[in-house]
C-alpha cells in the first residue's frame, strides 16, 4: 500500500523550447534546460535535448557553473551541447541543420531563464492588496468597454 508520495518542487527557472515546421508538429529539435542563477552568476544548470537521438539527451551543463549570466554564455553552452550530440538525419533536416537548432534553442532556453523572477521574490499573494482597493471604484470606466 502506498502511503505517501513526494515531489520535488518545480525549478525555479525552468524553459522548453522547441522548433517544429508547423505548430502542433513533433519538435525537431527541443530544449529544455534549468538553471540555478544567483547574483548574475550562473550555479548550477541542467540542459536535455529532444529530436536529437533516439531518446532525450541530457547534456553536460557543467561548465556553466561559475560563470556569469550573460548572452554569451548562453551561446557557449548552446555551441558546447550541439558539440555532445551526433543527431540523425531524416526527411527534417540533416545532423549539421539539428546541431545549428540545437544551439539556437538552448541559448535561447537559458536566457529566457535567466529572466524569469526566482519564486522565493514573488510577493505572497496573502500579502496583495485587494484591486477594488487600489482605484476609486468611480474612476473605473463604465461597464460595456469604457470607450466613450
Amino acid at each position: 500500500m502506498i502511503t505517501e508520495l513526494c515531489f520535488p518542487g518545480a525549478a525555479p527557472r525552468a524553459v522548453l523550447t522547441e522548433f517544429a515546421q508547423r505548430q502542433g508538429d513533433f519538435a525537431i529539435v527541443a530544449a529544455a534546460v534549468s538553471a540555478d542563477i544567483e547574483d548574475g552568476v550562473c550555479r548550477s544548470a541542467r540542459v536535455v535535448l529532444g529530436g536529437v537521438g533516439p531518446l532525450p539527451v541530457e547534456v553536460n551543463a557543467d561548465p556553466l557553473a561559475g560563470q556569469p549570466a550573460t548572452a554569451a554564455t548562453w551561446r557557449a553552452m548552446g555551441e558546447h551541447a550541439a558539440s555532445q550530440i551526433d543527431p540523425p538525419e531524416d526527411t527534417h533536416g540533416s545532423g549539421e541543420y539539428r546541431r545549428r537548432l540545437t544551439v539556437t534553442l538552448v541559448e535561447r532556453a537559458l536566457a529566457e531563464a535567466a529572466e524569469l523572477q526566482d519564486p522565493a521574490e514573488l510577493q505572497d499573494p496573502a500579502e496583495l492588496q485587494d484591486p477594488a482597493q487600489l482605484q476609486d471604484p468611480a474612476q473605473l470606466p463604465a461597464e460595456g468597454g469604457g470607450r466613450p
